[in-house]
């Protein structure tokens, strides 16, 4: 009886703490969130944004355990074609014809960058999520945005899924997309 609860004792004080096995790899959407309306429908090409990330773990969320956290591992999905995806898809419903080649008769315009971080990491009793991409947005051979941008949200609970992880990377990328796209309009709406 003693040799039993000395045995059980480590594994019931150490129940609550956290877990670094991956939850299961998190589906990577996006819903076009409409940001902006081109002035001037144009045609730019549009180039593969990089994944720059140290890490390509996309954080932690909450286990359910007191304090505990679960790792989130990298995403199911390529990140950095998630986020050219993403812009493709805004840049289109903005009125602009997306291509992916640049030269005469096409355009003259070209897009691309970098992704920089994907992170979710929980906090006291929520959440938070941040994404950064550097854009660069080149007419012909002058660079007329060369920036990063910053998003975060944040959603209180999250389950030890990747559903609603995956939704709130989504609202993340959405609110990105209203910084990133009117610079983007603007840079290649401006006088030559």
């Amino acid at each position: 009886m003693i040799r039993t609860l000395l045995f059980l004792l480590p594994a019931l004080f150490t129940a609550g703490c956290a877990s670094t096995t991956p939850t299961g790899a998190v589906s990577l959407r996006y819903t076009v969130a409409g940001t902006q309306t081109a002035e001037v429908p144009r045609r730019v090409a549009l180039f593969k944004i990089s994944d720059a990330r140290e890490d390509s773990n996309l954080g932690a969320i909450h286990s359910g355990f007191a304090r505990g956290s679960k790792s989130l591992g990298p995403a199911r999905d390529n990140a950095a074609k998630w986020v050219t995806d993403a812009l493709e898809g805004e840049l289109s419903n903005a009125g602009y014809t997306v291509v992916n080649a640049m030269g005469p008769g096409v355009t003259n315009v070209a897009i691309d960058g970098q992704v920089s971080d994907i992170h979710i990491e929980p906090k006291e009793a929520s959440h938070e999520c941040r994404i950064t991409v550097f854009i660069r947005v080149r007419r012909g051979e002058t660079e007329v945005l060369h920036k990063s941008f910053q998003a975060s949200e944040s959603q209180p609970g999250l389950g030890a899924t990747g559903g609603t992880a995956s939704e709130l990377l989504t609202r993340t990328l959405q609110q990105l997309m209203r910084s990133v796209v009117p610079a983007v309009l603007r840079a290649v709406e401006q006088p030559e």
